[in-house]
């Protein structure tokens, strides 16, 4: 009785186009969303003075580039372009690794923090994310 209930809701459902996110979508969309956060927070400070990746020197940084991957990340996501999100997310991974090993390459006295770390772990929980979804949206087709 109640599985009969449940599958009316589910095809209700499906006919009003609200359809459930699948759990790779949910990683990259949570993923994103705390990587836009973590571009605010500190990448690296030297002489004691801290640095995040949206305005290192005064001037707009890599941050943005970091935020402008990630909505398109959120959006593709959505409409389920799973090549594009693939594409992005390797994109941003290369971005981040990039960054932190020019950041680490200034100086021998900087010290790298959390907003770099945190932001090359959610673009590599994204990548997993798009792969996953690369995955599973080539098994419905």
């Amino acid at each position: 009785m109640r599985s009969d209930y449940i599958k009316n809701n589910q095809d209700i459902n499906d006919k009003r186009g609200m359809r459930k996110l699948r759990s790779s979508q949910m990683v990259i969309i949570v993923s994103s969303v705390l990587e836009i956060i973590a571009v605010f927070l500190p990448a690296a400070s030297i002489y004691g003075r801290s640095f995040n990746l949206i305005k290192p020197n005064g001037s707009f940084g890599p941050g943005i580039i970091f935020i402008i991957i990630a909505i398109f990340t959120i959006l593709l996501t959505l409409l389920k372009k799973r090549v594009f999100v693939l594409i992005l997310s390797i994109l941003g991974v290369i971005l981040a690794l990039q960054q932190y090993v020019s950041i680490n390459s200034v100086s021998n006295d900087v010290n790298i923090g959390i907003g770099m770390f945190l932001t090359i772990a959610y673009q590599v929980a994204v990548l997993v994310g798009a792969i996953l979804l690369f995955i599973n949206l080539g098994k419905e087709k």
